[in-house]
C-alpha cells in the first residue's frame, strides 16, 4: 500500500491561463515529478510519479509499482496535484478521468487545469548533515547495470540532493527511476529506497553536478519513514 509522504502543498500565488499552459507544456518536456493525493482525504494516499504526456486537454501521469486497489479509488475523483518544474513547485486540483496498466507501470489520465498556483518552495524541512554521507545510486541502462557513488548534500522525507561526478550524471535524465542506498547516523545498515531524478544542476565544483532525487512512495519508503524522521530531528 502506498503511504502518505507529508502534508499537502499550500498555494501561495495563482497563475494565469497562458502561464499555466506554458508551464504544463514544459512539465511534459522535462518529465517533471508529480505528487498526487485525493482532495477529500486529509492525511490520505500520496503517490509520486512523472508527467509523460499532454494533449487534447489532458495530462498523462505515470507511476511505478502501485497497488491497483488504491489506484482504482482515484479514478473519477478530484486530485490534489503538485508538480515540480525547474525546481519550483506548483499545485492544482484536477479530475482523474481513467487509468491504464503496463508491466510495472500505471498511468493516470487527468484533465489539464486552466489555472494552477505557485506552491510553497518545500513541503517538508531539509536538513544538512555534518561530514560526508555516501549515497549509492543504481539503475538499469542499455549497456547493463549502471552504478555511481555520490555525496549527500541534504535530506528530507520527500527526497535528497547529492553531489555527483559530471561523467556519471551523463547517464541520468529527469524522471529516471533509480535505486538509492545510504546509511543514516551511526547505522551500518543502509536504507535502500527508490527515487525519481527531479532535477540536475551544475555544481559549484568543476566536474561536479547536483542531482535532486524524489523518493517513490512505496512500501520501502513507508518502512523507513520513522528512521528518516529520526535522522532529520537529530540533524537540527
Amino acid at each position: 500500500m502506498v503511504k502518505t509522504l507529508d502534508e499537502r502543498a499550500h498555494s501561495v500565488a495563482p497563475l494565469d491561463e497562458q502561464t499555466t499552459a506554458a508551464l504544463l507544456s514544459k512539465s511534459v518536456q522535462q518529465r517533471a515529478c508529480v505528487y498526487v493525493r485525493p482532495t477529500d482525504e486529509e492525511g490520505g494516499l500520496t503517490i509520486s510519479g512523472t508527467v509523460t504526456d499532454g494533449e487534447d486537454g489532458f495530462l498523462t501521469l505515470a507511476f511505478e509499482q502501485l497497488d491497483c486497489g488504491n489506484v482504482d479509488r482515484l479514478v473519477g475523483g478530484t486530485l490534489d496535484v503538485t508538480v515540480e518544474i525547474d525546481r519550483v513547485r506548483y499545485t492544482f486540483e484536477v479530475l482523474c478521468v481513467d487509468r491504464s496498466n503496463e508491466v510495472g507501470l500505471t498511468t493516470l489520465r487527468v484533465r489539464q487545469p486552466e489555472n494552477m498556483s505557485l506552491a510553497d518552495r518545500r513541503r517538508s524541512p531539509r536538513r544538512h548533515f555534518q561530514g560526508r554521507t555516501r549515497v549509492s545510486l543504481t539503475g538499469g541502462s542499455p549497456g547493463g547495470e549502471w552504478h555511481a557513488e555520490a555525496v549527500m548534500l541534504n535530506l528530507s522525507v520527500e527526497g535528497l540532493a547529492c553531489r555527483l561526478a559530471e561523467h556519471d550524471a551523463e547517464h541520468l535524465r529527469i524522471g529516471r527511476a533509480l535505486g538509492v542506498a545510504f546509511c543514516l547516523g551511526a547505522s551500518k545498515t543502509p536504507s535502500k529506497l527508490k527515487a525519481h531524478v527531479s532535477n540536475i544542476t551544475e555544481g559549484g565544483t568543476p566536474g561536479q553536478v547536483v542531482v535532486g532525487l524524489a523518493f517513490i512512495a512505496d512500501e520501502q519508503l513507508a518502512s523507513h519513514r520513522t528512521e528518516l524522521q529520526r535522522a532529520l530531528s537529530a540533524a537540527r
